[in-house]
């Protein structure tokens, strides 16, 4: 083999450089620019990062193909003449193959998107149904601490009961002769400091359940506010079909007698997505307002509470403050109709036990006028 001369290799040099030159604009006139950085982190980017860097190995598989003279065919329909032909129907079917991972990917992202507005749509019940176990828990809560104290009220008053009883059988009419003074002044004493121990045992078990009932109040108040807070914080976190954006895709043409009638109503001409709420920025939640009862007049249970500032609006966002206003209103109610209970049963009791010191006295009275 002859040794090239320096103009051969020059020209060698010059027509393998024209080459590769020839196919990076062939690969540029197909795909256009090169990937960038951030096309690794997404499903279109990766497909067209694979593409690109190939499509160098098909042109050259497809430069020896035509540079040999004679090759073994068996479909010669599927073949091109000239290697140029070769390329341009090869770029074409990739092209189609990344018009094809387009469509998939906006179908991928019209179908998440269309999870996320009914997982939106479903927030509603979840909240519901968190704000109704905290309710109900703190109702069974209440009950559970006022009928703790009902029953031993109850208690007291079967031993208040029998005393009084006891002392009513010592009543006789015997006691009334001087010689027995001494006997009726005790009888009359222990009577007295029985009667003492009951109403003051009744006001004591009206304080205990107003005390119940207030700090009820306030652990309920305090535990809905931050169960509160804590699902707004949540639904702050959580991905809405705001964060995801739509893929670029063919808006549907509308036909003019729709256009027309749009117009004639005064509505937008263009098309427009059915949003969830109107206002979907941040917003800032009212607090619970001050807790006062009826039958405390005068008195704060529970200061208002701290205002929250969201970062979103959804439905979700909506019904945690409406369930909360609710379980609030319907919670104070239960706080009306329990202290409501507690002050008719502290009236009826300290009457019935009024009614028993007046007849006590009398009967002291008819027994010592007896022998007077």
């Amino acid at each position: 083999m002859r040794n090239l001369t320096a103009l051969e290799l020059g020209c060698i040099s010059s027509i393998q450089k024209y080459t590769k030159q020839t196919k990076w604009d062939k690969k540029f006139l197909i795909f256009g620019d090169r990937p960038k950085e951030t096309d690794c982190h997404h499903l279109k980017g990766i497909i067209f990062i694979t593409l690109w860097d190939n499509f160098d190995v098909l042109m050259s598989v497809a430069e020896d193909f035509y540079r040999k003279d004679k090759h073994p065919i068996t479909r010669p329909e599927y073949l091109q003449e000239t290697y140029d032909q070769c390329i341009e129907v090869l770029g074409q079917k990739l092209l189609l193959y990344l018009e094809q991972v387009n469509k998939y990917h906006i179908a991928c992202i019209s179908e998440f998107r269309d999870q996320l507005k009914k997982f939106e749509e479903l927030l509603p019940d979840i909240v519901q149904l968190v704000v109704g176990k905290l309710l109900k828990d703190h109702e069974q809560q209440l009950l559970n601490a006022t009928e703790k104290i009902w029953q031993g009220l109850q208690e007291q008053l079967q031993k208040w009961d029998m005393e009084k009883n006891k002392n009513k059988n010592k009543l006789r009419p015997t006691l009334g002769h001087p010689d027995n003074l001494p006997q009726l002044e005790a009888l009359c004493q222990e009577e007295e400091e029985r009667q003492k121990e009951q109403v003051d045992g009744i006001r004591l078990c009206t304080q205990k359940l107003e005390a119940c009932v207030i700090q009820s109040a306030q652990r309920f108040v305090s535990a809905l506010a931050a169960c509160t807070e804590k699902i707004l914080g949540e639904l702050d976190n959580s991905l809405t079909v705001d964060d995801v954006q739509t893929g670029k895709k063919e808006i549907p043409r509308e036909k003019t007698s729709t256009l027309l009638r749009r117009k004639q109503a005064g509505l937008s001409l263009a098309v427009e997505e059915c949003k969830l709420v109107a206002e979907r920025g941040s917003r800032t939640c009212p607090g619970i307002p001050r807790t006062a009862l009826a039958g405390l007049p005068g008195q704060i249970l529970c200061g208002e509470t701290a205002a929250v500032t969201t970062a979103k609006t959804t439905l979700g966002h909506v019904a945690a403050v409406r369930e909360r206003d609710a379980a609030y209103l319907k919670f104070k109610q239960v706080l009306e109709t329990e202290f409501g209970r507690t002050k008719e049963e502290n009236t009826a009791h300290l009457m019935k036990a009024q009614h028993w010191t007046d007849w006590w006295k009398k009967s002291m009275q008819k027994i010592k006028q007896l022998y007077s």
